[in-house]
């Protein structure tokens, strides 16, 4: 965490395919981009009124206590999106 209680998250893209799919790693601390085993990908489909995104971030079994918190997060996520989107 930063002192402003920002998190610190990073990563680097492992897969682009426009414009159906986008696939990157997800880290929080340097530990973890040793280990490497945090991977998120974002999977859009088009359908006829607009597109579907679905998420899946696979991460080590060491937290699990986390998913409920990380589930809201890409939630909270793809809501401002759509948001923004909806809007302009």
């Amino acid at each position: 965490m930063r002192e402003d209680g920002e998190a610190v998250h990073w990563g680097y893209y492992k897969e682009i395919t426009k414009p159906q799919k986008l696939v990157f790693t997800w880290f929080t601390d340097d530990e973890e981009k040793q280990e490497d085993n945090s991977v998120v990908t974002l999977n859009i489909e088009q359908l006829a009124d607009g597109c579907r995104a679905t998420i899946i971030h696979s991460m080590d079994a060491r937290w699990a206590e986390w998913v409920e918190q990380t589930v809201k997060g890409w939630a909270s996520m793809l809501t401002a999106i759509d948001s923004y989107l909806s809007s302009n």
